[in-house]
């Protein structure tokens, strides 16, 4: 495990590293991802007002304001890149270099994209995160049930993380893998 460590412990500062270069882009993107929740949570508060009903569907607003952080969160730490990130190395040729290192190839874009998703989680996931569960707190649900949840939570993001890099690194390869087969690929892949 240590030498698994010390092998993509470098891919995972390059993703740190290559997020935070141009600094004001991080936080613009940043502060336009949390404009889009709360333009979400303004919406549903204008519907909740507008209406005499203090439940919509069976929902309440705390519930619709627990739903839009929590799909807020899900979506920012669950969506892959990588498509990009090779799709970028593949029109520089700069995928060579990453073809030539004795390392996995996937395994290199998980570990740069863990990087990047672990300095977004810090920065937007996790004050969010701490939202929720003193709001659940003060709603009077007991600490260890709502720190069980939080870490169910968590654990949920990290495998639909996985499985949504995986799957997008697999339907990217598949074009090229059926050219080196022979086989031929009447259907363009974006």
């Amino acid at each position: 495990m240590v030498k698994l460590w010390r092998r993509y412990k470098p891919f995972i500062n390059a993703g740190v590293q290559e997020l935070i270069t141009y600094r004001v882009n991080f936080i613009l993107y940043r502060i336009g991802d949390v404009m889009g929740a709360f333009v979400a949570f303004y919406l549903w508060k204008a519907v909740f007002d507008s209406s005499q009903e203090s439940l919509i569907q069976g929902f309440s607003m705390a519930d619709i304001t627990l739903y839009i952080i929590m799909s807020f969160v899900t979506n920012l730490l669950t969506r892959s890149d990588s498509s990009f990130m090779i799709g970028e190395e593949v029109k520089d040729g700069s995928i060579i270099m990453r073809l030539l290192r004795p390392v996995h190839f996937a395994a290199s874009y998980l570990f740069t994209e863990l990087g990047s998703k672990w300095l977004i989680f810090i920065s937007v996931g996790l004050p969010f995160l701490s939202v929720i569960v003193l709001m659940k707190i003060v709603s009077g649900q007991g600490i260890v049930e709502v720190l069980g949840l939080t870490v169910l939570y968590l654990f949920s993001l990290t495998l639909a993380y996985l499985i949504n890099f995986f799957l997008i690194s697999a339907l990217d390869f598949l074009p090229l893998c059926l050219k080196i087969f022979g086989v031929p690929t009447y259907l363009r892949l974006p």
